[in-house]
């Protein structure tokens, strides 16, 4: 179930894959209450971040994005 949740790189989080997911409704829907995304669990999306990936950062979106740039040239060009 997705969930507002503060303290992560988005505001909404999935309580079952425990992954971040961005909010991607409007202005007058935010400023409303509501909230809106596109997240199905077991398919993770380039735009959400794993938790415990978060947890690794140090919760800190400089980190975060220096360790996915690693990953994602390690994974793409080997180690």
């Amino acid at each position: 179930m997705v969930i507002p949740k503060e303290g992560g790189p988005y505001s909404l989080f999935c309580t079952d894959c425990h992954k971040w997911i961005p909010n991607t409704a409007n202005y007058e829907m935010k400023k409303e209450g509501f909230f809106a995304h596109s997240h199905i669990c077991k398919l993770k999306q380039d735009d959400e971040i794993d938790d415990s990936e978060w947890q690794e950062a140090g919760c800190n979106w400089k980190v975060w994005h220096e360790l996915h740039l690693r990953k994602k040239m390690v994974n793409n060009y080997g180690s």
